[in-house]
């Protein structure tokens, strides 16, 4: 073989059949363009929704396992659920505690649910749960601030936005059809609203546009949930989405 190699009789070429080497160019400049700590991007042949978010969920499960040490605390905004059925059992990791970001919405699916995402968390790892049991949007306004000082739910504000880890996902509005109530379900009349403020996307129920200014709406002081500015303090905030739909929320965010 050495003889051949050096006589020029064999020649190995690699073909990349997998566009790897675009992935990592494409994840360098988006990681500096927008100045993150780490980007993956995956190679999704597809534009079928179900299918794009089960290759991401899968790959972003063992990217936060990989991160999984003793004695964290993580928290959840409203993640797919998808990400949660591929993460493997792992009890070497002790003393976890998962905290919900933001309130359950009324309708009942549970890729929209972060108590019932994190209690399956629980089952495949261990820890304590720390979870609000109110709804997201408030009624009114002085409800959701009576709500905000019940000593449990304001506790939960406030460690879960300390988390060593923050996972989360974002909405996106409108999407290619039109008025897209998104996984939290929201009226008609708020995506309306949303589509005229120039909303693209929201995270745990704040709204913001595409260059990530937070947006006053009629549901901003009802919100049961953290304050969304206070991500940029934290040093690991996780984020999964993809789909052409979501592209100016991803941006946004």
């Amino acid at each position: 073989f050495k003889e051949a190699w050096s006589e020029g009789m064999i020649n190995i070429e690699i073909v990349d059949n997998r566009h790897v080497a675009d992935l990592v160019r494409l994840e360098d400049n988006i990681r500096s363009l927008y100045g993150l700590d780490n980007v993956q991007v995956m190679d999704c042949a597809t534009s079928e929704r179900g299918l794009i978010m089960h290759r991401i969920a899968k790959n972003a499960a063992k990217y936060v396992d990989s991160l999984l040490e003793n004695d964290m605390s993580i928290a959840w905004g409203n993640t797919l659920e998808t990400m949660v059925n591929f993460l493997p059992e792992n009890h070497t990791v002790r003393n976890l505690k998962f905290y919900t970001l933001m309130g359950s919405e009324g309708i009942y699916t549970p890729h929209a649910q972060p108590n019932i995402i994190i209690q399956s968390f629980i089952n495949k790892i261990g820890g304590e749960g720390y979870m609000i049991n109110a709804p997201l949007i408030c009624q009114t306004k002085n409800l959701c601030d009576t709500l905000k000082q019940d000593n449990h739910i304001k506790k939960v504000l406030e460690e879960s936005v300390k988390s060593d880890i923050i996972l989360l996902s974002t909405g996106a509005y409108p999407d290619a059809s039109g008025i897209d109530a998104g996984p939290l379900h929201y009226s008609a009349e708020i995506i309306r609203e949303m589509q005229s403020l120039n909303a693209v996307g929201d995270i745990c129920g704040t709204f913001f546009d595409i260059n990530g200014n937070i947006i006053s709406s009629s549901i901003s002081n009802r919100l049961l949930a953290i304050d969304i500015s206070k991500l940029k303090e934290r040093r690991r905030v996780i984020c999964i989405g993809g789909g052409k739909h979501k592209v100016r929320s991803i941006i946004g965010a």
